[in-house]
């Protein structure tokens, strides 16, 4: 529960006493402008609530997409090596053949 229901909650209890008792706490006109303010209030505070609820929710979707991406750029990145490990080989084989074949030609 937030403060400002919390609050809320308390001076829902003061009012029904004092209601029971035959007194109010709007004692001034600004004083019963906040009481008549406090629905309004509330309302507000919940959805500020549920607003910071999603903004989590928003938040923790995105850091698991991200690690997710992180992964799987790492993983290519992985691939990569791999592919160009095995080129670097190919490569490798191929001038060794050239060489050795022209190697067999000069010495003919």
């Amino acid at each position: 529960m937030t403060r400002i229901a919390l609050h809320a909650d308390r001076l829902a209890v003061v009012d029904r006493e004092l209601a029971a008792a035959e007194l109010s706490t709007a004692g001034s006109p600004a004083d019963a402008a906040n009481l008549a303010m406090l629905p309004a209030t509330l309302r507000l505070d919940r959805a500020i609530a549920g607003l910071a609820g999603e903004l989590g929710r928003v938040g923790s979707s995105f850091a698991s997409e991200t690690s997710q991406f992180d992964a799987d750029m790492r993983a290519a990145a992985a691939d990569l090596n791999t592919v160009d490990d095995l080129a670097t080989d190919a490569f490798d084989q191929v001038t060794s053949a050239v060489n050795s074949g022209w190697r067999r030609e000069l010495h003919r």
